[in-house]
């Protein structure tokens, strides 16, 4: 599976789960469980689409452990979008289609 599939992947589920009314964000290591990855593949990929701009990362309450949630309108995080961003390290992202 290529990267932009996996990093695509990522973001359905982030999404996903943004979706949901009163859902914790995921972690990267919950992340992994949902998709059946180590930790060593998905965790380059979340901190990559961070550096691109299409996740945030969130602490919540007192736990320091990372949260991810778009950085940008679902709507405009098609994988389409994804992929451009990530071949073009987020600076060309499409924001309408």
């Amino acid at each position: 599976m290529s990267k932009v599939t996996l990093a695509q992947r990522i973001i359905h589920k982030i999404i996903e789960r943004f979706s949901q009314s009163n859902v914790t964000p995921y972690t990267a290591e919950e992340l992994c469980v949902q998709l059946h990855l180590p930790i060593s593949i998905v965790q380059p990929i979340i901190l990559e689409l961070a550096t691109c701009q299409l996740l945030s990362a969130v602490e919540i309450s007192d736990n320091p452990t990372p949260r991810y949630l778009p950085a940008r309108d679902t709507k405009l995080l098609n994988d389409e979008a994804i992929s451009e961003a990530l071949g073009n390290n987020g600076e060309s992202l499409i924001l309408s289609h």
